[in-house]
């Protein structure tokens, strides 16, 4: 992208950061300032703006993070499939969460789709003692092949607010990023 936005301060120090744009910009009345040219009016001006556009935006804003905020951090997982006709996927438990989804996607589709399997923290009967989440590691293992799939998981909290799918590939959880080398704000 030629250039920045918003996000690009919380990214420089290691936090997740999303940049929301419109699909198709005009440049013609954004980011430019205020002349006429030729006959053509340029700039960022009242008359051009959509206040219907942000006031969609900052809803849809809020219904995310209020989603986020109720569901459970992702939790980290990791595929093993080599020189297997199945994959184990693993993951250390997330505290808050009840349930977790794991899922499978072909190397070539676009989502995640339906889940593949559903997980529960307790046993049905809950007569067995609870291993506090700090030890507890989880597994699945899907009879697919890990050449032709991805796999991921997302963790679910009693009401049912899910975490995002965390991808069990390298660099496919959601951890803290590494603010830049010799940054040490």
């Amino acid at each position: 992208m030629g250039r920045g936005g918003d996000q690009i301060p919380f990214l420089d120090r290691g936090y997740p950061a999303i940049r929301f744009s419109v699909a198709v910009e005009d440049y013609e009345h954004q980011h430019q300032d205020v002349r006429t040219d030729n006959g053509v009016r340029f700039g960022d001006t009242v008359e051009e703006m959509d206040f219907a556009y942000p006031a969609r935006v900052t809803q849809l804003n809020i219904a995310a993070l209020a989603a986020l905020a109720r569901a459970p951090m992702p939790p980290a997982p990791v595929a093993e499939a080599a020189v297997r006709t199945d994959t184990l996927i693993r993951w250390p438990a997330v505290p808050g969460a009840a349930l977790y989804q794991v899922y499978a996607r072909r190397t070539d589709a676009p989502d995640w789709g339906d889940p593949i399997a559903l997980l529960a923290t307790e046993t049905p009967s809950g007569a067995l003692p609870r291993t506090p989440d700090a030890d507890r590691t989880f597994t699945h293992t899907a009879n697919l092949r890990g050449d032709d799939w991805f796999f991921g998981v997302s963790a679910c909290a009693a009401d049912g607010a899910c975490s995002p799918v965390a991808s069990a590939v390298p660099g496919g959880a959601f951890v803290p990023l590494t603010p830049a080398q010799g940054d040490n704000r």
